[in-house]
């Protein structure tokens, strides 16, 4: 047998190395499979490639490589409105017994009357309002049982499908693609922290601690039996705009490589993510498709302006999404 010269020696590295790329592009494009090709995708799967690859020097090691996601309208249908009002209406209407003042005054009466045009329109006081009313000086346990029973079997009205069910598998199967690539997803949410983590690790596959969301003071009791933590409706902190990369700061200590998300409320945390040193990929998700979803750009305006303007990547749910739904 012939022995091999350098040349051809460095020829068959080269070539190896080629397949094995090839092959390792194709399984992404894999993962992705209810994306459309176009370029959203091949931005995403070029630029984890990319920071993934240790020769590239792009390279981001992995105790850095974090993602954050939006929810409501990032991971899941957010539309009439955002899934845990539905909770709180449901919750509204229980302890309405108790309270009989709540059938001539905003935004109570509106909840009890099924006004579906004034609770579309609610003001910022009137959601925290409502969050403490109905969720204040429970503890973890008490809401995790309340949110689980609900969540189990609300529906949503024109899908007819459970709220949990209402998730976008092109954004399910990102979120298992980054993992695959020693990503750490965390949800940087504005809808309640203990909500959200009630369901994240069966529906997304995010743990609890991953998860960053508008949340109250906790206050730590031993007068009851066991022990336990309850929720204080001082220093309410709601996680929007500013907010978001505010507490990402606070919770997860880096800035984020990867940010996506669907609204004006998510523009500082994506800009933040932006804005750090080396690699990073921006995502807004356009809510353009009627037939299969909803079609609104309505609070959303600024961040799709500021996306052009920084060339962030634009998913069209419309174009680039060959499914919606599970």
């Amino acid at each position: 047998m012939k022995k091999l010269t350098f040349t051809g020696i460095i020829l068959l590295l080269v070539f190896f190395s080629s397949c094995c790329h090839e092959k390792g592009r194709n399984q992404n494009q894999d993962l992705l499979a209810s994306w459309n090709e176009g370029p959203a995708k091949k931005e995403i799967i070029a630029f984890v490639e990319r920071i993934t690859d240790s020769l590239n020097a792009d390279y981001v090691k992995p105790s850095d490589r974090i993602a954050v996601f939006d929810n409501d309208g990032t991971l899941m249908c957010e539309k009439p409105n955002w899934f845990q009002m539905y909770f709180m209406v449901d919750r509204v209407r229980k302890l309405a017994a108790d309270h009989p003042e709540w059938k001539t005054k905003q935004p109570w009466k509106a909840i009890l009357g099924h006004d579906t045009a004034y609770l579309a329109n609610l003001s910022y006081r009137e959601n925290d309002e409502i969050c403490i009313r109905t969720q204040a000086g429970l503890t973890q346990e008490e809401l995790t049982k309340l949110y689980s029973d609900f969540y189990m079997t609300a529906k949503h009205s024109r899908f007819h499908a459970l709220f949990t069910d209402l998730t976008y598998h092109p954004m399910m199967q990102l979120l298992h693609l980054l993992e695959m690539k020693g990503f750490r997803n965390y949800v940087v949410t504005g809808s309640g922290m203990e909500f959200i983590r009630s369901f994240s690790e069966r529906i997304y596959k995010i743990p609890p601690e991953q998860v960053v969301g508008t949340h109250f003071q906790y206050i730590f009791t031993d007068s009851i039996t066991p022990s336990g933590i309850r929720l204080s409706a001082t220093n309410y902190t709601v996680v929007v705009k500013e907010e978001k990369p505010e507490n990402i700061a606070l919770f997860i200590g880096k800035r984020p490589v990867i940010a996506v998300g669907n609204s004006n409320g998510d523009l500082q945390m994506l800009e933040y993510t932006d804005d750090r040193k080396g690699p990073s990929l921006q995502i807004l998700i356009h809510h353009d498709d009627a037939p299969r979803e909803y079609r609104y750009d309505d609070g959303a305006m600024q961040a799709l302006q500021v996306a052009a303007k920084r060339k962030w990547t634009v998913v069209s749910m419309k174009n680039d999404f060959k499914v919606i739904f599970r």
